[in-house]
């Protein structure tokens, strides 16, 4: 081979090298100020626990079990609302699980990415290649789960989930406890995808979406009567969907006492 050529070969593996590290310490460098983003997160939060705790509580008040303990059930036989949102975990919290594996993670994050990662934005930002966790999307998604808890807690929001059924009749809104557990657990579906995003790439990670979103749909239909699908459409239209004329089988002690107290009135 001529030797200007391996010279222009050499040149070529340089400047690409040298790109190539540029690249690298720029996503170093910027790696480290995406988490200053906190700081909001935090800040917001202290906002909506204060927002919604003035209705509400703090710690569940609830004389059946310790308020430390970590799940409860919103489907008691009897007087299910001293529970419901009350505790750090319970039924619902799949569906925040499902916000940031499915809504907030393509509706959000994946747009961000791709926007952020093109070539005439990428060196002015702190953006997460595709094959590195996605911090940006993950506070970014954190920050729009503290807003939804701050407008699920408001009075319209309430009484709207009241009205989709036995389920819901007595709702009364999360405690400061429940808030923070379905941040953890959006938080949680947002990182297991960014995962799956990282090891089977867009497509890859789309199907397992779509076979979730169609899974746990049926799931929490069956179990709660309710999902992440059904929850947006009680929202818009209260009492579209509801449980009423043929409760679940666990359903039924809460249905009988939400319907005899309608007999009373």
């Amino acid at each position: 081979m001529p030797k200007y050529l391996i010279q222009a070969e050499e040149g070529t593996d340089s400047s690409s090298a040298e790109q190539s590290s540029s690249d690298s310490d720029l996503d170093s460098s910027s790696s480290h100020y995406v988490h200053l983003l906190l700081i909001p997160n935090i800040i917001l939060l202290v906002v909506c626990l204060m927002t919604a705790t003035e209705a509400n509580q703090f710690f569940p008040h609830a004389t059946s079990r310790s308020a430390w303990w970590p799940w409860s059930t919103c489907f008691e036989p009897v007087n299910p609302y001293e529970t419901c949102s009350q505790f750090l975990l319970d039924e619902y919290s799949f569906t925040h699980f499902s916000h940031g594996f499915v809504l907030w993670f393509w509706l959000i994050a994946a747009p961000l990415r791709y926007l952020l990662t093109r070539p005439s934005i990428r060196p002015f930002c702190a953006c997460a290649p595709g094959l590195s966790f996605d911090w940006l999307g993950f506070y970014v998604c954190a920050f729009v789960e503290i807003l939804w808890e701050m407008f699920e807690n408001t009075p319209s929001t309430i009484e709207a989930f009241r009205q989709s059924g036995p389920n819901s009749a007595e709702y009364a809104g999360d405690s400061g406890v429940n808030i923070i557990g379905d941040l953890i657990a959006c938080q949680l579906g947002f990182a297991v995808m960014a995962m799956v995003w990282m090891r089977l790439k867009c497509k890859g990670a789309f199907a397992v979406t779509a076979a979730y979103a169609v899974i746990m749909t049926i799931v929490l239909y069956f179990w709660i009567c309710d999902g992440l699908i059904l929850i947006w459409i009680n929202i818009a239209r209260p009492g579209s969907i509801t449980c009423v004329e043929a409760p679940p089988e666990h359903m039924l002690g809460n249905a009988t006492a939400v319907n005899a107290m309608s007999a009373g009135a």
